[in-house]
């Protein structure tokens, strides 16, 4: 067994945390969530871009057009068919780069991260991330496939500034 492989598999088996995204400073990827609730599935599609330490778009297209802007520990979520905008703190402090950072090698490309008393489950593939599962707090099972990775990517900064309709209802929480 090669010298890498075995540094692994102890950093695994400490319970030491392990970084599969350890030199990626940003990702963009498309993404299909499935969210099943009580045997019904709805599925959405759009567009996640991370940066980090601690920002991230979603950019959801399908079936609803709508946004959240996570910008270190403020969310703003950006929904046009309502012309509404809500902003607020992100109180549970959870973003995908914590995810990735806080995650824990189960076996290979299989990784856990617990995080506010939830755990999550993270999928590679090919190296990358593909899939994350969860509950979510109604107790619906949650999969996010990501597609389409693209490590490392120059992104505008200004997309974590959203823009905001002036005509659009605001509503602080």
């Amino acid at each position: 067994m090669n010298k890498l492989k075995k540094i692994i598999i102890f950093l695994a088996s400490s319970g030491f945390a392990f970084s599969f995204y350890e030199n990626v400073n940003s990702f963009e990827a498309n993404f299909v969530q499935r969210v099943d609730s009580d045997g019904t599935e709805v599925l959405y599609k759009g567009k996640l871009t991370v940066q980090k330490p601690n920002q991230a778009v979603w950019q959801y297209i399908n079936p609803v057009n709508k946004q959240i802007v996570i910008n270190n520990d403020q969310v703003v979520v950006i929904e046009p068919e309502l012309e509404q905008v809500t902003f607020r703190k992100n109180s549970q402090g959870l973003q995908i780069t914590d995810l990735i950072n806080k995650s824990k090698q189960l076996e290979e490309n299989r990784y856990v991260a617990e995080i506010n008393n939830k755990k999550y489950l993270l999928l590679l593939k090919d190296g990358k991330l593909n899939r994350i599962i969860y509950e979510d707090e109604m107790e619906n099972g949650v999969e996010i496939t990501l597609i389409d990775i693209k490590e490392n990517s120059k992104i505008d900064k200004n997309i974590f500034s959203p823009k905001i309709p002036a005509d659009y209802d605001k509503l602080y929480q």
